[in-house]
């Protein structure tokens, strides 16, 4: 039997479940926190007014965010209601993808030890950050990405990788790959870079291939950037190898730097998660 606690109240027994009670005080506790959270963690509105990147990345983002929008139409996979946005720019067409979610959730189970999750973010900005912190460690994987304002709503516009096969097809299908050293290493890559931005929404959906069967390009981000300093438990049971070149930028990032890159899509304190995982990711000493 439950334990009871007892009150009175006009001469009457008011009795409550400590269940009941516990419930009411976790989804308090949560508001609470909510609030504070929101008044500690806001970033003020982002805007692009021109090319973060450098060299073709810079073109190509300058593209996203000058063409004309010829059309828009709802893409079906996703949760998250992306839009796929047709361009132009005097003879240059092109096409990409446009997200608005941005959406904070908590968990109610209060007592979890894993307190740095407790909330929950889908955000467009995450898609902007997760393209400029790939080009701050050299891996060119994720698609260029910008802030774009779409019929007055403002969100990540990113280009359409052409010529792509899902790694969930191409599973399916059985289709060799042309290069699968190449591509094996970037798998090993990717558990890095997921491992760093706290990913743990990637599935063989959002892993493209291209150029041919070779080139791995990662996609949606917008769940990635947890506040957890850790790192997910399969980096630690199996650390990837990580070739010298990277992580000698990995050790050069500091929170200057990301702060640059990243003020206004990110808290500071996701940006010092980030780096409290590289420090933990270099300690492996793999």
């Amino acid at each position: 039997m439950s334990p009871i606690v007892h009150g009175v109240e006009s001469g009457r027994c008011a009795c409550v479940s400590s269940t009941r009670l516990r419930t009411v005080l976790s989804t308090l506790l949560v508001s609470l926190m909510l609030t504070a959270a929101g008044c500690a963690t806001t970033v003020r509105r982002p805007i692009q007014l021109d090319a973060w990147g450098r060299g073709d990345d810079a073109e190509l983002e300058r593209f996203l965010l000058q063409a004309e929008i010829v059309e828009t139409k709802r893409i079906r996979t996703g949760v998250t209601s992306p839009k796929k946005v047709l361009l132009r720019r005097r003879e240059q067409t092109g096409a990409a993808v446009w997200k608005g979610v941005d959406k904070q959730y908590a968990r109610r189970d209060v007592a979890s030890e894993r307190l740095d999750d407790l909330f929950f973010s889908d955000k467009w900005h995450y898609e902007v950050a997760a393209y400029r912190f790939d080009r701050l460690i050299g891996l060119g994987c994720v698609p260029v990405t910008v802030i774009r304002d779409v019929h007055g709503e403002i969100g990540s516009l990113q280009a359409w990788v052409d010529n792509a096969i899902s790694e969930r097809n191409r599973v399916e299908k059985n289709i060799e790959l042309e290069q699968p050293d190449e591509y094996h290493a970037s798998l090993e890559q990717r558990q890095i870079f997921d491992a760093l931005i706290y990913n743990v929404d990637r599935t063989q959906e959002n892993i493209l291939i291209t150029e041919p069967g070779s080139k791995m390009w990662l996609i949606d981000h917008s769940r990635a950037f947890r506040l957890r300093p850790q790192l997910p438990g399969e980096i630690v049971r199996d650390p990837p190898v990580i070739s010298p070149s990277l992580r000698q930028r990995l050790a050069e990032l500091d929170l200057e730097t990301l702060t640059a890159a990243l003020e206004r899509l990110l808290t500071r304190g996701q940006i010092e998660a980030i780096l409290a995982r590289r420090d933990r990711l270099l300690a492996l000493g793999r």
